[in-house]
């Protein structure tokens, strides 16, 4: 199973926060990864609404944490 990040974030001290989703028709699961220190954290969350539930499911984070909204498409590169 690959999973492509739907959003990944580091800070300047290492820290990082990523979100994939894998949403094929018999699985629909999110998983939230923290690493933290040196520190791994992982959940998987069921997702019923696809990628919308788990866009609402990063919004909701990024708020609980403190950052700003962002778009959770990249940014075209700049060349």
């Amino acid at each position: 199973m690959t999973q492509n990040p739907l959003y990944r974030y580091v800070d300047m001290d290492g820290d990082e926060l990523t979100v994939t989703a894998d949403l094929t028709d018999g699985l629909r699961v999110a998983t939230i990864r923290i690493r933290s220190r040196g520190m791994i954290s992982a959940v998987q969350l069921p997702v019923d609404g696809g990628e919308d539930d788990v866009l609402h499911l990063l919004a909701a984070i990024r708020s609980a944490a403190g950052l700003p909204p962002e778009p959770t498409t990249p940014a075209p590169a700049a060349g």
